[in-house]
């Protein structure tokens, strides 16, 4: 973990858990769940909190179209090595998404969002997750749902296609490299 701990660090290692069960769909794969967040579903006060029974948005996926970005991070002691990289390479790609766009996705009310490390055959892969939440209740109605502003293509065009990360562990003179690929999943979620 980087010192200081991010506050995207912090909370996302906690939502590992709950994340990883929730969006495994392929057992091939280990998808770690690192989560920019955590958040508590049940705030309905929260600014996502949609009644509407109408969530504009059609699954789908693509792999980021800017040019790859690089940064360096500096952490102390790590476990593994491989994923503390893909973990600053996630944070770096959907910092540079924030920055790039018109909607604010560090709002800490930003359910709709996350970053989650999907373990391959080769490695890790960055995937942004956009989500609308359906609660499956007889009124159809959305926990949340991305913005009317979000606009998937914009967000694909505007995400890097890879991240390059430099990881220096304990102030050591040559840090560890990783580069990753950064995708985009749109997809709808119901919880019963």
């Amino acid at each position: 973990m980087s010192f200081p701990p991010t506050r995207r660090k912090l909370l996302g290692s906690v939502g590992i858990a709950l994340t990883a069960g929730c969006l495994s769909d392929d057992d091939d794969d280990d998808q770690t769940g690192e989560n920019r967040d955590e958040r508590d579903d049940s705030d309905t006060n929260s600014t996502n909190h949609n009644d509407s029974d109408e969530c504009d948005l059609t699954p789908r996926s693509g792999q980021g179209r800017s040019e790859p970005i690089e940064t360096a991070v500096t952490v102390d002691d790590v476990d593994d090595i491989e994923k503390e990289c893909a973990s600053a390479a996630a944070d770096a790609a959907i910092d540079h998404l924030d920055d790039s766009l018109d909607v604010d996705l560090s709002d800490p009310d930003s359910y709709w969002i996350s970053s989650v490390l999907r373990q391959t055959a080769d490695g890790y892969r960055i995937e942004i997750h956009i989500i609308a939440a359906n609660s499956g209740g007889d009124d159809g109605s959305y926990l949340y749902c991305p913005p009317e502003q979000f606009e998937f293509e914009s967000a694909i065009e505007a995400l890097p296609s890879r991240v390059n990360v430099t990881l220096n562990v304990n102030d050591e003179e040559n840090g560890y490299e990783c580069s990753h690929e950064v995708w985009a999943i749109q997809e709808e979620r119901h919880y019963d």
